[in-house]
Parts: C-alpha cells; structure tokens; sequence
C-alpha cells in the first residue's frame, strides 16, 4: 500500500483531541491503529455530512481552538490525498465559507465531527476506509 505523510500544526488542545479520537477509535476497534487511520476516519466521517455542516464547523471557534504551533506529520494511504480534495471542492463550490480551505483546517473540521460522532457512525467510516484503500 503506498502512502503520504500529512503535516498538521496542533495547540495542546488540539492534540488532545486527536489523541481522544485516537484512542476513541482504537478502543472501537480493538486494535492499535496507526495516527493516520484516525485521521483517515475523521475525514470520512466528515465526507458524509452535507456541505454546510462541514463549512459549520470551519468556522466555529473550538475547530479554530485545536490548530496550533507544533506541526505533527501522519502517514496515511494515498487515496485520502483525493477524500481531503473532495471535501475542498465542495466547500469552494458554494458561497458558504469565505476563503478556500486549506488541508489542515479540514483536518480540525473532520476531528471535531469525529468528536462528536456516534460510535457507530465511526465504526462505519472505519469500514468505508477499509474499503477505499482495497479499493473496491
């Protein structure tokens, strides 16, 4: 499986919530997942919401909260390189949030969802990306 290394800048809240997902997802799991699984399955879960909610999210303070000095890089598979594009090209498709954004705000956006999310909506977005990276 090919991969990518993702660069995102983290507050101490920030990285205390990617590690509550984090360990979130491992427990629903039962087993260790890689950082960027976590990431992965964030993501995902933020693909499956409408457009507005995830511009909803851009622009709330508590995503604004998790973004941070301390650059952090997570490995994922290379087709969540096209999950994150998509996402931005909804975003910029409409006229509901006011610049283009950039892969890290997505990244916050998708960890607060996760937050947020029922256990199984993160169990679901963990099969989903099972399956995009076999590709089927």
């Amino acid at each position: 499986m090919k991969s990518r290394t993702h660069r995102i800048g983290l507050s101490e809240r920030g990285f205390d919530a990617f590690l509550a997902c984090h360990n979130r997802l491992a427990s629903l799991t039962r087993s260790f997942v890689p950082y960027g699984t976590t990431l992965y399955v964030a993501v995902r879960i933020a693909d499956a919401l409408d457009t507005e909610s995830i511009v909803d999210e851009l622009n709330r303070p508590r995503t604004h909260n998790l973004s941070g000095p301390v650059i952090h890089f997570v490995g994922t598979p290379i087709c969540f390189r096209d999950l994150v594009a998509r996402i931005i090209e909804r975003v910029v498709e409409t006229d509901f949030y006011w610049k283009n954004p950039r892969p890290g705000e997505i990244y916050l956006a998708a960890l607060t969802i996760m937050a947020q999310a029922e256990d199984a909506e993160v169990t679901r977005a963990y099969r989903r990306m099972q399956k995009d990276i076999e590709g089927k």
